[in-house]
């Protein structure tokens, strides 16, 4: 697969944020061009540039560190 599977719309990705047990988390992706996506799971794929805006949001913050400590690679809305 060359392209990104079909995006979640930025308003669906936040409803789904406000759901219990749902976080955005950046993931491994060997089969787009970066190597790297952004995932609301549960949910789905999630454009980059609405990632980016969602991670800035000051109600967002990091769930826990990814692979390397302070190297974030998911995060929850609220508290």
């Amino acid at each position: 697969m060359k392209h990104p599977p079909k995006s979640l719309s930025m308003k669906h990705a936040l409803e789904l944020l406000r759901q219990q047990d749902h976080r955005l988390m950046l993931m491994f992706a060997p089969n787009l061009p970066n190597g790297k996506a952004y995932y609301v799971v549960p949910g789905g794929y999630l454009e980059p540039s609405d990632a980016e805006k969602i991670i800035a949001r000051p109600d967002v913050h990091a769930y826990d560190d990814g692979l390397f400590p302070n190297c974030q690679q998911s995060w929850k809305l609220g508290g």
